[in-house]
């Protein structure tokens, strides 16, 4: 049986990924999107204390259909230095998505402060000098956690190429966040898998926005956390959810939150690097890198 794990990063549409292909009958989602089984006692994200039972494949509900378990678990691709090894072997693949880092960072920057773990006075500048502070090492919390990824997970050609290292360019599987609406475009990525054709229309479900109520906001987090074992095997009930309650509680996201310049992340040599790692394994070039 293979695995596909979404490794990340942050903010590039895993969610929705990981519920579109979670519809094919061939595969068998993770009873919890984010399972963390490999980064237990690493990661301080939700996951670091979240149970998981002992066998890796007893937190998938396994019938005789299912040719494919997934996981998405975005921190992992931070944790580049520490998993590929742990995770590999021979049937296992990992996804990871390429997104313009200054827009993900920004997003990674609403969707934090939508979850209400930053106070409203709470800027991109100052969400940036900390998320540039702070290291592996320091990580004790799902806040520093946060801080981490901004600015850790931008470094993508030294995280990519890590896995590449550990799995081989053939397993490891590349998509570009622009094209992901496109018809078949991960369907077709697929097939290096060898499972016949997996069934993936991606609508992008994990948007930013801002919440009328934040009450309203906290308490939603806490049921879905509670029930998503049970929305991830139901996926039209879990769509209906989401919908019914971004109607009640949604607004459109302000773009008064700023921008991110090339400097503040280092992007002129970091997607010189990325480049670089993109042609010498003949990936597709995105067409924000090759500007």
């Amino acid at each position: 049986m293979k695995r596909l794990i979404i490794v990340g990063p942050g903010r590039t549409a895993t969610t929705s990924i990981f519920d579109s292909l979670s519809k094919d009958s061939k595969v068998s989602p993770s009873e919890v999107k984010e399972l963390h089984y490999y980064s237990r006692g690493v990661s301080a994200y939700r996951g670091m204390n979240h149970e998981v039972k002992q066998s890796y494949d007893e937190n998938f509900c396994i019938d005789n259909e299912t040719q494919v378990l997934l996981e998405a678990t975005p921190s992992y691709f931070m944790l580049s230095d520490i998993l590929p090894n742990k995770i590999n072997d021979k049937d296992t693949y990992v996804m990871c998505v390429l997104r313009e880092p200054k827009d993900r960072y920004v997003s990674l920057y609403n969707h934090v402060k939508n979850k209400v773990i930053f106070n409203d006075g709470y800027t991109l500048k100052d969400y940036l000098d900390k998320s540039i502070k702070v290291t592996l090492d320091d990580i004790e919390s799902i806040e520093e956690a946060i801080h981490y990824s901004g600015y850790y997970e931008s470094d993508y050609a030294k995280h990519l190429l890590n896995y590449i290292e550990a799995f081989g360019k053939d397993k490891v599987i590349v998509l570009d966040y622009n094209k992901l609406n496109d018809l078949d475009y991960i369907s077709n990525k697929l097939l290096v898998m060898n499972v016949g054709h997996v069934e993936c229309k991606v609508g992008y479900t994990n948007q930013s926005s801002d919440y009328r109520s934040i009450i309203m906001q906290k308490y939603a987090q806490k049921i879905y956390e509670t029930f998503e074992w049970y929305l991830n095997k139901h996926q039209k009930i879990k769509l209906f959810g989401k919908s019914l309650y971004f109607l009640i509680n949604r607004r459109t996201v302000s773009n008064s939150s700023g921008k991110v310049n090339d400097n503040e992340l280092d992007l002129s040599l970091r997607n010189k690097e990325l480049k670089d790692v993109l042609k010498k394994f003949d990936y597709e070039i995105p067409e924000w890198l090759d500007k």
